[in-house]
């Protein structure tokens, strides 16, 4: 009996050996595997990109929606400036003088909200100008009436518009009698075979302008700038210059009878064949200031010429008929021949 206990407890003493041991099973396996995840180090690094990851993508989703915002509103501002273009433009067709002013100024404000649409604007407003001024039959006239209130006023929101815009100002052929332009803003503006009889032009920019067939008989244009103008064959009898930048003025054939020219600065400018007959260069006649000594008067088209504070340096006035009553500058002799006797 004892041998068998003995055999017996031998067999069994290797099974308690063995329950000892966690038996290998999916459980303990996971087990395993929880306590090395929870035990390991790099969860405090997983946790801080994590949130970094989070925030990026937080702040991705916030510029994307400020984005769509920014499209929906420029689209939505857009929208409202083109509806109220559309707007001015309808109410400048309107038979209502009050409701045309409304739609001018209108185009106005639009220039400085929208200055994209500033070239458009001004070609709407030029237009309107050479389409609805007065009948040039009767443009002009000494007896003939002012200048309606609304062409005046399109030309007050041209003339104050800021120099140096990408807009070109086109008032070919417009009948613009009597119009006040004094300081206005002119640069570059398209002017030919327009009229501005008696037109008040004082102190206004038409550096560059296109005056050319242009009639301005009466005109005043004290110490306007006209550098570098073209008034080709220009209707400026009358016209008073009185104080005018001229540098580089184009006036050939252009008719200065009567025109006032005391203290322009005609520097480098071109008279070929232009009628000064009575242009007044003096403040009164006889007196005599100096001028440039290289003008070439044997070119001169001029009679009973009178140079009192006008620069002519280098004045281009080709084709001249002088004679003995032309006032030269002092210091300047001419030669016998370039003196016809006879006069224009």
């Amino acid at each position: 009996m004892k041998a068998n206990r003995g055999a017996v407890g031998a067999r069994r003493r290797p099974n308690r050996i063995t329950s000892l041991r966690q038996p290998n099973t999916s459980r303990t396996r996971l087990r395993r595997i929880t306590r090395a995840c929870v035990s390991w180090g790099g969860w405090t690094r997983l946790a801080s990109i994590t949130t970094t990851i989070a925030a990026v993508t937080a702040l991705w989703f916030t510029s994307q929606s400020l984005h769509a915002t920014n499209d929906q509103y420029s689209l939505a501002r857009q929208t409202a400036l083109t509806e109220r273009f559309s707007k001015a433009v309808e109410q400048l067709g309107n038979p209502g003088l009050d409701i045309r002013l409304g739609g001018i100024y209108s185009l106005e404000r639009l220039t400085k909200d929208s200055p994209q649409d500033r070239a458009s604007i001004f070609e709407v407003l030029s237009a309107f100008v050479r389409t609805h001024s007065p009948d040039n039959a009767d443009c002009g006239k000494l007896d003939g009436p002012d200048l309606p209130v609304d062409i005046q006023s399109v030309l007050t929101v041209i003339g104050r518009r800021t120099a140096g815009g990408p807009e070109s100002i086109d008032l070919r052929g417009a009948c613009l009698s009597k119009a006040d332009l004094s300081h206005a803003n002119l640069q570059r503006t398209n002017l030919t075979g327009a009229n501005l009889t008696r037109a008040q032009l004082d102190k206004a920019n038409l550096n560059q302008a296109e005056l050319s067939e242009a009639m301005l008989p009466f005109a005043s244009l004290c110490d306007a700038d006209l550098t570098q103008a073209l008034l080709s064959s220009a209707h400026l009898k009358d016209a008073d210059f009185s104080g005018a930048a001229m540098v580089d003025t184009q006036l050939p054939f252009a008719d200065l009878q009567g025109a006032q020219f005391m203290g322009a600065d005609l520097t480098d400018a071109m008279l070929h064949s232009a009628d000064l007959r009575d242009a007044h260069f003096a403040a009164t006649p006889g007196t005599v200031a100096t001028a440039g000594t290289d003008m070439k008067p044997h070119m001169a088209s001029v009679t009973e010429l009178r140079v009192f504070d006008a620069k002519l340096t280098r004045t281009d006035v080709g084709d001249a008929k002088v004679d003995a009553g032309t006032w030269w500058p002092d210091g300047y002799v001419p030669r016998l021949q370039e003196i016809n006797s006879d006069g224009p």
